[in-house]
């Protein structure tokens, strides 16, 4: 078939996507389709009128990249392409509908509220106190953009003195934030793949960021196979495919949880609709690097097939 990959663009996550293209791009055409890279501008979309495709693997991640624009611009051309549908990407890429929607369907999730800029600016420390008991929370607490993908603008709040810089940082990049309970435990991801009418679930994947044990560098922290109880796991396993199928994510993505330290309890972090593939740096290939059923390869071609389903 005749791919394009689109990747790049402008977002905080234009590098880590075009790292993840190129990996992704090798795997297409180890499949033996012909692949047309092309780099996500304002006016990219229009050279995909000129280009004889099939369909288009979307590579893309972050505000106004992956977060359904360009999915709903390529259901305009009509054009197929990959991963979750435009108005889901949409939702999945919005912290605070996503779990407004797991609160609807009973999936646990870090207790939280949402805090304007307007509401801060009004209200101050007092007011995020007040804000904060109102949603029987206590520090520490994370700040979190709504629409940013990883790290990118989270900070940790360890008292009232912490609020003005870590709030800061995530009004940086959205309005409304959301303010979470933080869970002290292991920070793990269950990758997700749709095997024909089945989702299945992936190895999971721990992120940790001391030297011990075996791991794959990814700058200063590191992916390892977690140590968790098979109860747990089974357990973490069922829920990621609840929380995907709640905010009706299609082909692939990844469920990201905290599972806490002292009761081995997971929580729904949130839920990735683009996972980056960039080989010995991230969750996706590690986890198909320690499955037989699901190697890389298999993963892109059922990703592929989901596109013309």
């Amino acid at each position: 078939m005749n791919l394009c990959l689109i990747y790049g663009g402008t977002s905080s996550e234009a590098e880590a996507s075009r790292k993840s293209g190129r990996s992704v791009a090798a795997s297409l055409e180890r499949l033996g389709h012909r692949v047309v890279f092309l780099e996500y501008d304002d006016s990219g979309c229009e050279h995909l009128k000129a280009l004889k495709l099939d369909g288009v693997f979307v590579s893309v991640q972050g505000k106004r990249h992956g977060d359904g624009t360009l999915q709903a611009v390529l259901e305009l051309l009509g054009l197929p392409y990959s991963g979750t549908r435009a108005p889901s990407t949409a939702v999945i890429n919005d912290k605070i509908l996503c779990k407004r929607l797991w609160g609807t369907d009973a999936i646990p999730t870090p207790a939280y509220f949402e805090l304007s800029r307007a509401g801060w600016t009004r209200g101050g420390a007092e007011g995020f106190l007040a804000a904060m008991r109102a949603a029987r929370l206590d520090f520490p607490l994370m700040a979190k953009p709504t629409s940013q993908g990883g790290a990118i603008g989270i900070s940790y709040l360890d008292g009232a003195d912490s609020l003005a810089s870590g709030l800061a940082g995530a009004f940086a990049y959205d309005d409304p934030i959301l303010i979470e309970r933080f869970v002290p435990g292991k920070s793990v991801t269950v990758p997700v793949v749709a095997d024909g009418s089945h989702l299945a679930t992936l190895p999971l994947v721990e992120v940790y960021s001391n030297d011990a044990g075996d791991y794959t560098c990814m700058g200063d922290w590191h992916l390892r196979l977690p140590e968790l109880s098979a109860r747990t796991e089974e357990a973490m396993r069922a829920l990621a495919v609840r929380a995907f199928e709640s905010v009706r994510g299609r082909a692939y993505g990844r469920v990201d949880f905290m599972v806490a330290h002292d009761t081995e309890e997971p929580f729904v972090i949130e839920v990735n609709a683009v996972p980056c593939f960039t080989e010995n740096l991230s969750y996706y290939p590690f986890s198909c690097a320690h499955s037989p059923d699901f190697p890389v390869d298999r993963v892109i071609d059922l990703i592929v097939r989901d596109m013309f389903a």
